[in-house]
């Protein structure tokens, strides 16, 4: 599994007490992992970069947590679910974490929605693009892309189906968003030595902006991105994950694309990646209720996405 440590028997789990037992027992790497979310991995790694959480050697060599460990781990996984950056939530006290954890999340502004839009039908980008930015450093990444970028592309994309925008307003609004976020993804700077996430497209699909938007909340959980565009082949985009070390592809799938050939392709392409090489999948068409291949991660929404990435950091 990791380290010394053996595959966790049923025996061991057994004999392990649930978090609600905290403080007595003790916790085995597997068994923190499967409470929390936190892969193994991401726990040597915090406890290498952070010096926290530290884990008792028994005599045999194997690692153990205690119950109070798991408890505070829960509490920075949904931190960090939150958006909350895992070097913030690791390092934090209780009270601190306590206050990431009831931070309130702003309602929708109408008025700002509409003011948005009117931007869109005026076709002034500046405007729009400002307008997105505005007040962006006080929400974290995920509560903005949730509730200012994705209200604007609900917003756009349920216009124009209803007559109420062309397409000259729709593509507008489209590449106004995708700079703002590609702008935005530019103020990070990540660990050289952080994971890798690649991004991109099947044969197909144009759609990018769930890329974008994924690579914000990757880039937040503490990896590193790399983008290859979009209608790329299976072929191209195994090879340039090999060659360029990821430690897992992205690849967004739009309602226009969803269907059982992408399925098919999404199958191909985890043939091709090595084992060592997550497979990640997002988008509307992604989630339209059909099986997708085995080893393929769907990732439902954006929440559930930082949790994904900031447990595998």
């Amino acid at each position: 599994m990791t380290d010394s440590d053996p595959k966790t028997s049923d025996a061991d789990r057994g004999d392990l007490p649930s978090a609600g037992d905290a403080p007595s027992g003790w916790f085995s790497v597997g068994r923190v992992a499967s409470e929390t979310g936190i892969s193994a991995e991401t726990l040597r790694v915090w406890e290498r970069r952070y010096g926290r959480p530290v884990a008792t050697r028994l005599p045999s060599g194997h690692r153990r947590y205690t119950g109070d460990q798991v408890v505070w781990l829960r509490r920075v996984a949904e931190a960090v679910a939150l958006g909350t950056r895992a070097s913030v939530a690791v390092r934090a006290s209780e009270s601190e974490l306590d206050e990431l954890l009831t931070r309130d999340e702003p309602e929708v502004d109408e008025a700002w929605v509409e003011q948005s839009l009117r931007y869109v039908l005026a076709l002034d980008s500046v405007g729009l693009a400002r307008t997105l930015l505005d007040g962006r450093d006080d929400l974290d990444v995920v509560t903005w892309l949730r509730l200012r970028v994705g209200m604007v592309v609900r917003e756009v994309g349920s216009r124009w189906a209803a007559g109420e925008l062309d397409i000259r307003h729709e593509h507008l609004a489209t590449q106004c968003v995708s700079h703002v976020l590609r702008r935005e993804a530019d103020r990070f700077t990540p660990d050289p030595t952080a994971p890798l996430l690649l991004l991109t497209t099947l044969s197909g699909e144009q759609h990018a902006l769930g890329l974008w938007m994924v690579e914000l909340v990757a880039l937040q959980s503490g990896w590193r991105t790399a983008s290859i565009g979009t209608d790329t082949p299976a072929d191209q985009i195994a090879k340039a994950a090999i060659d360029l070390g990821a430690r897992a592809v992205g690849v967004s799938v739009s309602l226009s694309t969803g269907g059982v050939e992408t399925h098919k392709r999404l199958g191909e392409l985890r043939g091709l990646l090595t084992d060592g090489i997550d497979l990640v999948v997002g988008g509307e068409g992604a989630r339209s209720g059909r099986r997708v291949p085995r080893d393929v991660h769907v990732i439902p929404g954006l929440r559930d996405a930082s949790r994904w990435f900031a447990a595998r950091s």
